[in-house]
């Protein structure tokens, strides 16, 4: 808990320094680029959270392989369905709903399914 506490402080922070010099140094141009940069960290801390999660649930199931596994099932069945999902809603899936492009994929509060399983493999 004390780690959230840091990591929430610390996005606060540098939210509000962003915006600051988005705001002094671009006027309202640099806001929004700010306003992007902040997103783009939030996304990024979203993504490391995944991989730390999955780490922590191959870690208290014992297999590695196993969570692996069950991932990669995840995704095959995620290709067959029909996917109608609102990017605001995105966070709340076990895969990402959207597609992987690279702008997207900066922006995405999921990891690609492929990393994740080859980081639970290499847990072995």
């Amino acid at each position: 808990m004390y780690n959230q506490f840091k990591t929430a402080i610390l996005l606060g922070g540098l939210t509000a320094l962003i915006v600051f010099f988005g705001a002094v140094f671009g006027g309202e141009g640099g806001m929004y680029i700010a306003f992007i940069l902040v997103m783009v960290i939030q996304t990024a801390i979203s993504r490391s959270r995944e991989f730390l999660a999955d780490s922590t649930g191959a870690t208290l199931a014992g297999q590695p392989e196993g969570l692996a596994r069950a991932l990669s099932r995840l995704g095959q069945a995620s290709g067959r369905l029909p996917k109608e999902a609102n990017p605001s809603t995105a966070h709340m899936f076990i895969v990402n709903p959207l597609s992987g492009k690279r702008m997207t994929r900066l922006f995405s509060t999921h990891p690609p399914l492929e990393e994740r399983i080859t980081r639970l493999r290499e847990m072995r």
